[in-house]
C-alpha cells in the first residue's frame, strides 16, 4: 500500500508498507532451500515466486520418486508456463502424502503462511530420502569396488600368532634335569622321585658353579625357621639338587614365566613336604589356571577379531572418500584447463576489465561533478546570507541592481521550487497508477479466483434448479393427492344417502362418471405434454450431437489448416 503527504510530494519520497510476517516466513522458507542444498536461492535477482516454484520443483526431485508429470523448471519460461507448472506441483502433493493443505493460487500470491509448512515438510522429507538413497549407493558402490581390489589380510593370523607366542611364554619350562637321565632317577623312591619332578621345573636359575652355595643357603634358611623335621627335608632336598644339573639356557621370552613360577616353588620349599595327593591338587590347579588363561585368551581374539572387522570397514570407508575426492581433484583440474583455454583463446578477460576501468571513470566523473555542485550550491546560499544580511540592515536600499538581482533570484526559486513540487505530486500520481495496475502473477491469480467463483456460483444455480424443480414436482404430488382424497371422501359421503332411491344414485353414478371422464381428460393433456416434451427433447439432443460433431470438423481443419500454413511456410523459407 502506498501513501504520500504533502511534504513527502515536496520531497519526493514514498512510504511503502509491508506484511512483516508475510516477509519474514517468506524468509524462513528461502532459508530452509540455501540449508538443503538449492543454492538458486541465494541469487538476488530472481523474483521469489521463481525461488519457490524452482525450490519445490528441486525438493520433489530429490524425493526420487516415479511421477508421471513434467516437473522440468528452468528460467526461461513464461508466467504462464510457471502458473501450469504451480499448478502441477500443488496436484503432486496428495501423491507424496503431504499432511498440509495447498493451492496454487497461494503460491502464485506467495501466501507464505500456507507455503512454509509444505516447505519444511519437503526438505525434511528430501533429506532423509538423500541420507537413504546416499547409504544404499555406498554399499552398492562398496559392492562392486570389492571384487577389483583385494580384501586386507585378515587379522586372525596375527592373533593367533601371537597368541601362541603368549603362550609359550607362560608355559612349564623345564630347569633341571636329574643326572643319567631316566636310569638315574629309577631309583629313587616314590616321594623323593615327585621331589626331583618339582624341582626339575623349579624357577631358581642357579648356575652349575653356584648349586653347592645354594644348597647351604637353603639349608641355613630353613634350619633357622623350621624344627628338626623340616632341617632333615630341607637335607634331602639338598641332596636332590646335588644329584641334578641345569637344563640348557631358554631364551629370554621365559622372563615373566620365570616370576610366576618362582612363588610356587618358594611355597613349596617353605611348607611341609609334599605328599602324592597334593601334587595331584597342585597339577589340578595349573590345569584349572590355564584354562582359564584359555578362556580370557578367546575372549582377547574375540574383541581383536571384532575390532579388526571394524578397521575393515573403516578402511573400506575411507577407500571411498579417497576415490571420491579423486574423482572430484580431475573434475576441478578439467574445469581449471578448460578455463585456462577459454582464457588464451577469448578476448573476454581484457573486455571486463577495459567495461570495468570506464564504469570507474564514470563513477570518479560523477563524483566530481556532484562536489561542484555541492560548491556552487554553497556559494549561492552564501550569498544569498548576505544579501538577506543586507536588506536586513538596510545598506543596500541606494543599490536598486542588486534589489533587481535578489528578485530575480527569488523568483527562480520559487518557480523551481513549483516545478518540483508539480514533478513529485506527477511521480506520487504516476506510481499510485503503476501500483493500481496488476501484474502477470496477480492476473492470473485474480483469473483462477474468478473461475472458482464461477464454478461456485454455477454448482449452487444447478442446484437450486434441481430444488425448485423437486419441490415444484412435490406440490403437484401433494395437490393431486389432495384432490383424491377429496374426491374419495366426497364419494364416501354421498353413498349412503343416494343408496336410499333409485333416482339418487343414478344422480351419483353421473356425477362419478363425469368426474372420471375429467380425469381421463386430464391424464390425456398430461400424456400428450409429455410426449410433446420428449420429442422436443429429442429434437435438442440431435441437434447438439450435430453441432458437437460440427465443432470437432473445426477443430480438426483448423489444425489441419494450422499444420499446412506452417508447412507452407517452411516450404516458402527453404524456397
Amino acid at each position: 500500500m502506498t501513501g504520500c503527504t504533502g511534504r513527502e510530494a515536496h520531497e519526493g519520497q514514498m512510504e511503502v508498507r509491508e506484511d512483516e510476517e508475510q516477509r519474514t516466513k517468506l524468509e524462513q522458507c528461502l532459508e530452509l532451500l540455501v540449508a538443503a542444498g538449492y543454492f538458486r536461492a541465494r541469487i538476488q535477482g530472481l523474483p521469489p515466486f521463481d525461488k519457490l516454484v524452482g525450490g519445490m520443483a528441486w525438493c520433489i526431485e530429490s524425493c526420487c520418486i516415479d511421477l508421471d508429470v513434467d516437473l522440468l523448471y528452468h528460467d526461461n519460461l513464461t508466467i504462464g508456463q510457471k502458473i501450469s507448472l504451480t499448478e502441477r506441483l500443488v496436484s503432486v502433493l496428495p501423491v507424496l502424502q503431504c499432511p498440509h493443505l495447498l493451492q496454487p493460487h497461494q503460491v502464485q500470491g506467495l501466501d507464505a503462511a500456507h507455503i512454509l509448512p509444505v516447505m519444511q515438510w519437503l526438505v525434511r522429507e528430501a533429506l532423509a530420502k538423500r541420507a537413504e538413497y546416499g547409504s544404499v549407493s555406498r554399499a552398492v558402490a562398496a559392492l562392486h569396488y570389492a571384487p577389483y581390489q583385494p580384501t586386507p589380510p585378515h587379522h586372525a593370523q596375527h592373533i593367533l600368532h601371537d597368541l601362541t607366542t603368549i603362550q609359550c611364554g607362560y608355559e612349564f619350562v623345564r630347569r633341571w634335569s636329574v643326572a643319567g637321565g631316566r636310569q638315574g632317577g629309577a631309583g629313587l623312591a616314590p616321594q623323593q622321585r615327585v621331589h626331583t619332578t618339582l624341582l626339575e621345573y623349579s624357577t631358581d636359575h642357579v648356575p652349575p658353579a653356584n648349586v653347592a652355595r645354594k644348597a647351604k643357603d637353603l639349608q641355613a634358611h630353613e634350619e633357622i625357621g623350621n624344627t628338626q623335621e623340616n632341617s632333615a627335608e630341607a637335607t634331602e632336598r639338598q641332596q636332590l639338587l646335588r644329584s641334578m644339573q641345569q637344563a640348557p639356557q631358554h631364551s629370554s621370552d621365559h622372563a615373566s614365566s620365570d616370576a610366576r613360577l618362582n612363588a610356587m616353588l618358594k611355597s613349596a620349599a617353605a611348607s611341609t613336604p609334599l605328599q602324592p595327593h597334593a601334587a595331584a591338587s597342585l597339577a589340578t590347579k595349573n590345569t584349572a589356571s590355564l584354562s582359564e588363561q584359555n578362556e580370557a585368551l578367546e575372549a582377547q581374539l574375540s574383541a581383536l577379531q571384532l575390532q579388526s572387522q571394524q578397521q575393515e570397514n573403516t578402511l573400506q570407508q575411507l577407500q571411498l572418500n579417497l576415490q571420491q575426492a579423486a574423482h572430484a581433484l580431475s573434475d576441478t583440474k578439467g574445469q581449471l584447463q578448460h578455463l585456462k583455454a577459454d582464457n588464451q583463446h577469448g578476448g573476454g578477460v581484457e573486455e571486463m576489465k577495459k567495461l570495468v576501468e570506464e564504469a570507474e571513470r564514470i563513477k570518479k566523473s560523477e563524483h566530481q561533478y556532484k562536489d561542484e555542485c555541492r560548491q556552487h550550491a554553497a556559494k549561492l546560499q552564501q550569498n544569498i546570507r548576505l544579501l538577506e544580511d543586507e536588506m536586513k540592515t538596510g545598506s543596500i536600499g541606494a543599490s536598486p541592481e542588486l534589489l533587481l538581482l535578489v528578485q530575480q533570484e527569488r523568483s527562480k526559486w520559487a518557480k523551481t521550487r513549483d516545478a518540483a513540487a508539480t514533478a513529485a505530486r506527477q511521480l506520487a500520481l504516476l506510481r499510485r497508477a503503476w501500483d493500481d495496475v496488476p501484474g502477470n502473477a496477480e492476473l492470473a491469480q485474480y483469473r483462477h479466483r474468478l473461475t472458482e467463483l464461477n464454478d461456485m456460483v454455477m454448482s449452487s444455480e444447478r442446484e437450486t434448479q434441481q430444488f425448485y424443480t423437486m419441490y415444484n414436482t412435490l406440490l403437484d404430488s401433494k395437490t393431486a393427492m389432495e384432490k383424491h382424497l377429496t374426491l374419495l371422501n366426497d364419494i364416501l359421503d354421498n353413498i349412503p344417502p343416494s343408496m336410499k332411491s333409485v333416482k339418487s344414485s343414478t344422480q351419483l353414478l353421473a356425477q362419478v362418471d363425469a368426474v372420471l371422464g375429467g380425469i381421463q381428460q386430464n391424464k390425456t393433456k398430461a400424456c400428450n405434454e409429455r410426449e410433446h416434451q420428449e420429442a422436443e427433447h429429442r429434437e435438442v439432443t440431435t441437434k447438439l450431437s450435430a453441432l458437437q460433431d460440427t465443432a470437432r470438423l473445426y477443430t480438426r481443419t483448423a489444425h489441419a489448416l494450422a499444420h499446412q500454413l506452417n508447412r507452407n511456410q517452411q516450404l516458402t523459407e527453404l524456397s
